[in-house]
């Protein structure tokens, strides 16, 4: 398995609608799906997570998955059970309750990651 690929296939659902990736996207990024791009530090949700790579200028529909479990990279340390938010490079990093915003929470990791570039898998929110 690799960031980006389904951990189950019942209740997922992929992006339904047209829109236009406008930065080239990786396989197993957390997307910023208002803006169409990596998600990165401050992003606020919807989120999703590209299954498949996107170029930019691409259309996303059936892409991105919007809701459901999937691989992503952590980008620092990570409990399990804990929510997360867009770090930067479409990773996902520790969300501070109290601190941040409700809206920065793109999902709640499934795994705990010992840090940066580990694979989990994320609920997303």
């Amino acid at each position: 398995m690799a960031a980006g690929d389904i951990k189950y296939e019942y209740g997922l659902w992929l992006l339904p609608v047209s829109k236009t990736a406008e930065a080239d996207i990786s396989k197993g990024q957390l997307v910023s799906l208002s803006d169409g791009v990596p998600a990165a530090a401050g992003d606020h949700a919807p989120f999703g997570v590209a299954i498949e790579d996107i170029a930019s200028g691409e259309d996303m529909r059936g892409k991105i998955i919007i809701s459901g479990v999937v691989e992503v990279v952590a980008g620092g340390p990570l409990s399990a059970l804990s929510y997360v938010k867009a770090g930067d490079g479409g990773k996902v990093v520790d969300y501070v309750e109290g601190t941040d915003a409700e809206s920065l929470i793109a999902g709640i990791a499934l795994d705990a990651a010992a840090g940066d570039g580990d694979i989990i898998r994320l609920l997303l929110r």
